[in-house]
């Protein structure tokens, strides 16, 4: 659920014809899109407003992530995880504490260098992973020898 903040659309071209029009619209603490034509859409805000979110996003990644050390809250946050990804279901037992652990972990990373897409794509990775176990065929197939591997290595002692 996206926090309730005020937004609007301008095409680009407005920016540059009445940029006094588009600022006072940030000015007054609303979101800007700034839709392109030869590119991705700009988004523009206040930095203030933009560095709130980053710390509170920082901060409640520390708080859920330190809830899994509590015994207590532990089970109730893995459910609440698993409510939000219910493709952790798909996974064995023994990799969903990991999944949730490691989701997590990420999310803290990610949200402290305030860079979340090292966070969405290990998501997206867990969940194709999921995917992958939800589907025995696919699972018996990529767990077989491939044709061509040499022999079993075994780790040196």
């Amino acid at each position: 659920m996206a926090a309730s903040v005020a937004r609007v659309s301008f095409p680009y071209s407005d920016l540059l014809r009445q940029p006094k029009r588009v600022l006072a619209y940030i000015d007054e603490g609303v979101v800007v899109e700034l839709a392109r034509r030869d590119g991705p859409n700009l988004r523009v805000e206040l930095a203030d407003r933009a560095a709130d979110v980053e710390e509170a996003l920082a901060l409640t990644a520390r708080i859920l992530r330190q809830t899994l050390h509590d015994d207590a809250a532990r089970p109730v946050l893995e459910a609440v995880i698993t409510e939000v990804f219910p493709w952790i279901e798909l996974l064995p037992v023994d990799e969903q504490a990991e999944c949730i652990s490691t989701l997590l972990r990420r999310l803290q990373a990610s949200a402290e260098a305030g860079v979340l897409a090292p966070f969405t794509q290990l998501a997206h990775e867990w969940k194709q992973t999921a995917a992958i176990h939800a589907d025995p065929a696919l699972t018996a197939d990529l767990s077989r020898p491939l044709p061509g591997d040499g022999p079993v290595l075994h780790r040196p002692s």
